[in-house]
Order: structure tokens, then C-alpha cells, then sequence
């Protein structure tokens, strides 16, 4: 692996993208309905993560300002399902503590009780009658039995996915590679090479012809 990109100039490009699309976004909101916009920029950020590198040699908007980009792990350019597996896989990486813990709250208090309990017009308070579910909607009080360990497991899902993102970045900070933990699910890493350092290391992009067919 050559010339891999540091955190902090990784860290530059993602707030470069981030503003693009606040721009975007905002022009989007203005010249459409808000239904419309909404679809369009969630079209146009899908291409941009997913089609944009893997027909620009690697390259997002605020990568190629600051001169990096996204190749594989043998120094080829990345293709769609490196972007897949980059950005869907690794963010499922990543929300895997959440979605587990989701999961138990539903095992614990059932999809009604789980609703009420993740909306954020309620609040969860504990007397000594048991622990109660308060919807300030409609003032409804609901006892429910495990709110605590619902309580719990939500919060140890959430400390553990930033924990995860804590030690993704960490990994980018203090690794030779500068690999993080999506650059490991999608056999990618980031780096300042160009793409003409690319042809001159893979001049021929054609698949090798086998031995025992070459004619001697």
C-alpha cells in the first residue's frame, strides 16, 4: 500500500462532501416541493457514495480538492461493489451494536411498549409502584414490566457504536495503513497516490493469459 492518507486530511474530505450537500440540500428544498427534494438528494447521495468513486478513479468532490483518494488494497481502482461493501456492509458493521440492542427491547417490551419507549414525546420514569411509561400525548401511564433492562441495553448499544466509530478512527490516527474498520470490509484504503501512479503500476488492466495456454 502507497502513500496512505492520514486521519486529519481524511477527516477534511468527508467535511468538504458534508458542506457540498448542505449546499445541495438546501437548493434542492428551494426549487422543489419538500417531498421531491427529499427524494432527490437521497438519489444524488446514494450516486455520490456508491457510482461517483467507482467511475472517478476513487475520487469524491472533497477528495479530489485535498488530493486523496479511495483504492483497493492491491493498488487498483475501486469498483461498484467495493463502494457496496464499503459503505453498506461497513455501516452495518458499525450499527450492529444498535440493531442488537433494538432488538432486545423488542424481545423485552413488545412493539407497542418499544414505540412509546423510542418516541420522543415520552419520558420513562421509575416510582415505587414499578417502572412506568408516561406518553405525554395523551398523558397514558403504562406499566411495563424490564423498562430497566430495556433502558440498559439500549444504552450499551449506543456507547458501543461510538465506540466502534471511536476505534475506527483511532485505527486511521495511529495504523501504517491508516486502514479503517469499512476500509477492511471493502479491501480498500485511502490514499494520496495519483491515478497515472496506477497506470504505471498496472499498465495492462487485461486478465492474464494461463500458462498452459500460451503458445510456445
Amino acid at each position: 500500500m502507497n502513500q496512505p492518507a492520514g486521519f486529519w486530511i481524511r477527516s477534511g474530505a468527508a467535511l468538504l462532501d458534508g458542506l457540498l450537500f448542505l449546499v445541495l440540500g438546501f437548493l434542492c428544498f428551494i426549487l422543489f416541493s419538500e417531498s421531491a427534494a427529499t427524494k432527490l438528494i437521497n438519489s444524488l447521495f446514494d450516486a455520490y457514495r456508491f457510482l461517483l468513486p467507482a467511475l472517478w478513479y476513487g475520487y469524491t468532490v472533497g477528495k479530489r480538492a485535498l488530493g486523496i483518494r479511495i483504492i483497493r488494497t492491491d493498488g487498483r481502482n475501486v469498483g461498484f461493489w467495493n463502494m457496496m461493501r464499503r459503505n453498506i456492509f461497513g455501516g452495518l458493521l458499525y450499527l450492529s451494536p444498535l440493531l442488537i440492542a433494538l432488538i432486545v427491547c423488542y424481545a423485552i417490551l413488545g412493539q407497542q411498549n418499544v414505540e412509546l419507549f423510542l418516541s420522543d414525546k415520552t419520558v420513562w420514569l421509575e416510582s415505587d409502584a414499578g417502572n412506568r411509561l408516561v406518553d405525554e400525548r395523551t398523558s397514558e401511564v403504562h406499566q411495563i414490566e424490564g423498562l430497566n433492562a430495556a433502558s440498559i441495553a439500549l444504552d450499551i448499544g449506543t456507547f458501543s457504536l461510538f465506540g466502534l466509530i471511536l476505534v475506527s478512527g483511532l485505527m486511521v490516527g495511529i495504523r501504517k495503513d491508516k486502514r479503517s474498520l469499512h476500509d477492511w470490509v471493502a479491501g480498500t484504503y485511502v490514499t494520496r497516490s495519483r491515478p497515472e501512479d496506477h497506470d504505471r503500476l498496472f499498465p495492462h488492466e487485461e486478465e492474464a493469459v494461463p500458462v498452459d495456454k500460451v503458445n510456445i
